[in-house]
This record gives C-alpha cells, sequence and structure tokens, in this order.
C-alpha cells in the first residue's frame, strides 16, 4: 500500500518522518503526503543506491503515503517514524524462515548501504539458531557463509559498534535422550572467531543463561521457556530473552558513560 496508518502515543507529537527509496537512473518524482497534506517533494533521479528523506513534522500524522508525479521508475523500501524526545529506536530485520546466506543476494555493498540508511548506532546480529540443533553436523560452508556477510558489511562495520549474540541452550536428541547438540559448541566456537574478526562483541548466551544445566528446566519447567520443538522460545522464553538482550544493552552502556566521565 501506499499509505499507511500510525497508531500509537507519537500521533499528534512532534516526530522525524523517514522515507526509504532507491535513488535511480530515470527515476520518479513523489509527493509525502501527510494526513492529506504534501509535506514534501522527492526525486528518485540520481546514481544507483539506497536513499533516506527524512521530514520533521510538529504533529504527527495518524496516516502517511506518498504519490508519484509523472513517470519514471520507482522502488520504496518503507518508513520510519521516530518521536523528537528521544529514548531507543529498535528495527528488526528478521523474517521467519530466512537464512544469514540470503543476505549474501544483495549485490555488492548494498546491504551495507541500506543498513547504513537507517543511521544505527549498534548493529545486533542474532543468527545460527536452527543450525545448533542439528546432531548430525554443520555444513562445511558455515564459516565461509558468515565471513562473506561480514566482507560485506566491512565499510559499515568499522564506524559503528556491533555485538553478535551466540545462540541460547537449545535441546537435540541424542541416542534417544535430550541434551546440548555438539553442532551448538561449533556454532559458539566459529561465531566468537568471526566476531573477534570484525571488532564484534561476542554475547555467550549459552553459558550466561546457564548452559547445559537448564536445558531441563526450560524444557519441563513451568512456564515453560523452550517450545515443543526444543529449539524456538515459547511466549515467556521470549519475553525473559527480551529482558535478557535489554538489561545487557543497559548495564553495558552505564559502565561505557561511567568510564568516559572519568
Amino acid at each position: 500500500s501506499r499509505f499507511i496508518s500510525i497508531r500509537s502515543g507519537i500521533v499528534g507529537k512532534p516526530c522525524v518522518l523517514s522515507f526509504h527509496y532507491l535513488q535511480q537512473p530515470k527515476g520518479s518524482k513523489v509527493s509525502i503526503v501527510a494526513d492529506r497534506t504534501v509535506v514534501a517533494e522527492v526525486s528518485t533521479e540520481g546514481q544507483k543506491g539506497s536513499r533516506r528523506h527524512d521530514i520533521e513534522l510538529e504533529s504527527c500524522a495518524k496516516s502517511v503515503g506518498f504519490r508519484m508525479m509523472g513517470g519514471g521508475r520507482l522502488r520504496v523500501f518503507g518508513w520510519q517514524v521516530h518521536a523528537k524526545s528521544g529514548g531507543m529506536s529498535w528495527t528488526s530485520i528478521g523474517v521467519n524462515g530466512a537464512r544469514y546466506s540470503h543476505l549474501n543476494h544483495y549485490a555488492d555493498g548494498a546491504f551495507s548501504q541500506s543498513l547504513e540508511s537507517i543511521k544505527p548506532d549498534i548493529l545486533i546480529f542474532g543468527f545460527g539458531l536452527n543450525v545448533t540443533s542439528y546432531p548430525h553436523g554443520l555444513n562445511k560452508k558455515y564459516e565461509e557463509r558468515i565471513i562473506r556477510v561480514f566482507e560485506g558489511l566491512k565499510p559499515l562495520l568499522t564506524k559503528t559498534p556491533c555485538i553478535m549474540l551466540g545462540p541460547y541452550p537449545v535441546a537435540a536428541k541424542l541416542g534417544g535422550r535430550w541434551g546440548v547438540s555438539p553442532t551448538l559448541y561449533k556454532v559458539l566456537d566459529i561465531q566468537k572467531r568471526q566476531a573477534e574478526n570484525y571488532g564484534c562483541v561476542f554475547v555467550d548466551r549459552f553459558a550466561r543463561l546457564g548452559g547445559a544445566q537448564v536445558l531441563s528446566k526450560w524444557r519441563r519447567g513451568r512456564p515453560r521457556i523452550l517450545s515443543a520443538d526444543n529449539v524456538h522460545l515459547t511466549r515467556e522464553g521470549s519475553r525473559q530473552m527480551g529482558e535478557f538482550i535489554f538489561k545487557y544493552l543497559t548495564v553495558e552502556y552505564e559502565k561505557s558513560a561511567a568510564q568516559s566521565d572519568k
């Protein structure tokens, strides 16, 4: 749809509306509309690449969208709406069923450029969950594919702090009994090594959350943390994991801020 509805407490308050699009030869012109009022006109003509156009609104609209002005090519990536009062914005590109290797389908440099247009203060990576439960080993190209993704992100990683979240405890059936798959330890080693290679902080969630000792509690306790497949989290598990990540980020931020004040 060319128009979206905004349903949050930000409506009526000062905000910044960001329009993400592809600049390209023979690109069209568009008008940006907020609550039926044109608030900006954007030309998408130019050298090919991801672009972002910001519009400041004194009163955030209930509906925003765009209209094409004449002919030409147009490719829209999406919108962001930020409150001007500050706080934390969390942008997720997680997709059910997607694999990190799908990021290699981007043209050279395109993924890094797309992320850079969001102007991130920090990048957080989390992948490799499903493969940790495979009891019969890891694809030989697993590490090679991780390297390829991070090589494509190098321009952004050189100037943006990054964190890699290692896999949390998951269960696999081994010889008729549930336990930790040997594959999980291999994934941990590879991810830790590549995180260090590309200057990212590695968070060993497996160790921090209790390792093999918590599996029984996560599988059989009430409320359950792991769902029926013993890999993905339940609703309660997701809530607790979100809390864990939030606390990690805020505690480390406070430590960093305290050191910079010295």
